[in-house]
C-alpha cells in the first residue's frame, strides 16, 4: 500500500514535469496564437531555372507565367554560380539578364541569391572547374563572382530594395554534405569567418542589405541570426514517405495527435527568443509542392503529386504561414504550381493566383 506522503511527492513530481513541459513547448506545439494581427504579408516566390528544367518546362516561359499571370510582385531569383560560369572567366548571364530587365518592366522587386550554395537541391552548384582548385582558390574565385553579379545587377530598378541572399542556410550542417563532399572530393564545411568575408563583400560592393538564411525546423538560429541586416527562416509542414510503389504515408515535423503540427508560434517565438527585429525576419521558403523523401518529384506521376500535395495542404500552409506574423513569406514551388498547370490541373496555380489579386 502507497502511503499518502509518497502520493503527494509522487504528484508534486508529476506537476512539476507538467509545468515543466507546458513551458518549454509553449510556441511550439500547446501555443495556436496567430500573430499576423489580421495583416496581409507581402507574398513572394523563389525562382531557380534549372529547377524548370528539370520539370520539362522552359524556364522563360515559367518566368512569363508567374510574371503576367500569377503576378507575382516580389522573387527570390536564385543564381547559381555553375549556371554563369561553366567555364573560368567565361560568364554567360543571358538569362538572368533576361529575368532581371523583365521584372524591372514590371515592377518586381528581387532578392538574389548568390554563393556557392545557393536554395535547390543540392544546394551547392560548383562549376566543375572551380572543384579542383584549392580551397584557398575556390574562395578567392567565389568572391570575384560575387562582386561581378553585384555590380551586373544592383543599379536595375528590379533590384532597389538592395537586399541580397548570401549562400543558403550556410551555417546548418545537414548530413547530406557528407554525401556531397565525398562527391566532390573536396571539403564544403562553412568557415564562418569566410561568411563574414562575404557578406562585408557583398555590403561593401552593393552599398545595401545581407540575409543569412537558416532550417526553421532543424535549427536555434542563434548564430545564423546575429551576423546579417536580415534573417530568413525555411517552413517546412511534412514530406511523403514512399512504402511500396505510390504508397506512402505523409509524416510531420512535430507530429504530436491530434493537432499534428507544431505551432506557427513556434517560429514566432524564436524571433522574441533571440530579440529579433520581426520586421527583419522574412518566411524565404514555404514549402507549396510535395516533398517526396528520397526520391525526386518525377518518381511519381503528376497526379500523384496532387494527392500528396493538393489545395488543403496549399491552403493549410498558406494560412499557418501567416499566422507566424512575419511581414514576407516566399514560396517554395512556383514552377510546380506551373508544371501542374502545364499537365491539365490549374487548381494549385489558380489558388496561388488569390495572393496577388
Amino acid at each position: 500500500m502507497i502511503k499518502t506522503g509518497a502520493i503527494i511527492i509522487l504528484s508534486l513530481i508529476v506537476l512539476f514535469f507538467v509545468l515543466f513541459g507546458a513551458m518549454y513547448f509553449d510556441g511550439f506545439y500547446f501555443n495556436r496564437r496567430d500573430f499576423s494581427g489580421g495583416k496581409e504579408p507581402i507574398w513572394g516566390a523563389s525562382f531557380r531555372p534549372a529547377y524548370a528544367v528539370y520539370l520539362g518546362l522552359d524556364p522563360k516561359e515559367t518566368a512569363l507565367a508567374i510574371f503576367d499571370d500569377l503576378k507575382v510582385t516580389h522573387i527570390r531569383l536564385i543564381i547559381p554560380w555553375e549556371d554563369i560560369e561553366k567555364t573560368e572567366n567565361d560568364f554567360d548571364f543571358s538569362f538572368f539578364d533576361w529575368f532581371i530587365d523583365e521584372s524591372s518592366k514590371r515592377g518586381i522587386k528581387i532578392i538574389p541569391n548568390i554563393g556557392e550554395r545557393v536554395a535547390g537541391w543540392p544546394e551547392f552548384h560548383i562549376p566543375d572547374w572551380a572543384i579542383k582548385l584549392s580551397e584557398e582558390k575556390r574562395h578567392e574565385r567565389l568572391l570575384l563572382m560575387e562582386e561581378k553579379v553585384i555590380r551586373r545587377y544592383n543599379d536595375k530598378s528590379a533590384l532597389s530594395e538592395k537586399i541580397w541572399q548570401v549562400e543558403n542556410e550556410p551555417l546548418f550542417p545537414w548530413k547530406k554534405i557528407a554525401q556531397i563532399e565525398k562527391e566532390f572530393g573536396i571539403s564544403l564545411r562553412v568557415d564562418p569567418e569566410f561568411l563574414r568575408k562575404e557578406i562585408e563583400l557583398v555590403k561593401k560592393v552593393s552599398g545595401g542589405s545581407t540575409i543569412i538564411t537558416d532550417s526553421g525546423e532543424l535549427s536555434d538560429w542563434k548564430e545564423a541570426s546575429k551576423i546579417s541586416d536580415y534573417f530568413g527562416t525555411t517552413l517546412y509542414r511534412f514530406f511523403w514517405q514512399r512504402i511500396l510503389g505510390d504508397w506512402g504515408v505523409r509524416l510531420y515535423y512535430g507530429y504530436i495527435p491530434p493537432a499534428t503540427f507544431v505551432s506557427s508560434a513556434f517560429y514566432n517565438a524564436k524571433t522574441k527568443k533571440l530579440h529579433l527585429d520581426i520586421n527583419k525576419v522574412f518566411v524565404m521558403e514555404l514549402q507549396v509542392e510535395p516533398w517526396i523523401r528520397y526520391s525526386g518529384i518525377l518518381s511519381v506521376t503528376p497526379q500523384k503529386q496532387f494527392e500528396i500535395f493538393g489545395l488543403k495542404q496549399f491552403r493549410d500552409s498558406i494560412e499557418y504561414a501567416k499566422k507566424t506574423g512575419f511581414p514576407r513569406i516566399y514560396l517554395w514551388g512556383a514552377e510546380w504550381l506551373y508544371y501542374q498547370k502545364v499537365h491539365g490541373n490549374s487548381q494549385l496555380w489558380n489558388e496561388a493566383k488569390k495572393l496577388w489579386q
